[in-house]
């Protein structure tokens, strides 16, 4: 039997990487409503999910909802046939869908960053709130390797050492490490390395990038391509509106952002939204007070 699906948007990297037919991606793996396709150095997402982002293939929902994980197979190749995408049985018509572009958006001011430190407090209890709510049995910020990056990161960051983060032995503490699909310790630190390199031109210092090698043996592949796309500055939707906010100087749409970034999957949103919420306290502690990142700080080690 084949499955038939109409693609409503595709990001422009997929886009891209699906035109050159350079590589044959191969599906990776495999969910209800989502499947991964690994195409070698670069990763394409296509799902059922709202989920609009520059390596996406968003689908119009089908009538069946027939599981992807049942009408497919690890490493079926995708083959691309004019506007269509064959996968398996599965044929996808790209012929209408409009491209996903990431905006341009203008590099953060220290006047934003001044704004964006109003909502630091309320982005902080918010999440936590949020983390009670869940049924996660051990939250990444009540783990070991959590306080230690702190310790040994964040703190020292905040207090003028911006060589510390360039330094990946001190984030495999934290890779792989916790709950989920993409480990809660692999979520925080794709958080704190993009706001870090959102704000990079403003702190005069040079991108974070991980040791490659290091971070694909220490997590898995999925959650290691989030990561490198993320210190690339390719991100989703969502990501996008609260850096777009930030550096508009509007704190109120920043924290409106972050919590629809909390609410993704299970506790994946909430450790990302911990991830944004540190880097930006650490920020303002390197640039402007430390004090107003010792307050942050201090909070979260109340609640270990």
């Amino acid at each position: 039997m084949e499955y038939r699906y109409t693609a409503h948007s595709i990001g422009w990297l997929a886009n891209k990487i699906l035109s050159e037919k350079k590589t044959t991606p191969l599906v990776r793996l495999l969910f209800d409503n989502t499947l991964y396709l690994d195409s070698i150095d670069d990763m394409i997402i296509v799902t059922k999910k709202h989920y609009l982002s520059p390596i996406t293939v968003d689908l119009y929902p089908d009538n069946e909802e027939k599981p992807f994980s049942r009408i497919l197979k690890i490493r079926e190749k995708a083959i691309i046939d004019k506007n269509l995408i064959k996968i398996g049985n599965l044929t996808i018509n790209i012929d209408k869908a409009g491209i996903y572009k990431s905006r341009r958006i203008a590099p953060p001011s220290l006047d934003s960053l001044r704004e964006a430190c109003k909502i630091l407090d309320k982005s902080l209890k918010m999440t936590l709130i949020l983390y009670s709510s869940t049924n996660a049995k051990f939250p990444i910020f009540k783990t070991l390797e959590f306080k230690k990056f702190i310790n040994e990161v964040v703190y020292p960051f905040m207090r003028g050492d911006a060589e510390v983060l360039y330094n990946t032995e001190k984030y495999r503490m934290l890779l792989g490490v916790g709950e989920g699909f993409t480990p809660s310790g692999d979520d925080f630190i794709l958080g704190f390395i993009g706001v870090i390199n959102f704000f990079h031109k403003l702190l005069s210092i040079r991108k974070v990038r991980l040791n490659e090698k290091i971070l694909f043996e220490s997590t898995n592949w999925a959650s290691a391509m989030y990561i490198r796309y993320m210190q690339q500055e390719i991100y989703d939707e969502k990501i996008e509106d609260f850096f777009s906010a930030i550096s508009s100087c509007q704190p109120h749409d920043a924290l409106d952002s972050l919590f629809s970034i909390a609410r993704r999957g299970h506790i994946s949103g909430l450790d990302i939204s911990l991830g944004l919420t540190i880097g930006l306290a650490s920020i303002a502690g390197f640039l402007i007070d430390e004090e107003i990142a010792s307050n942050i700080m201090m909070y979260i080690e109340n609640s270990y």
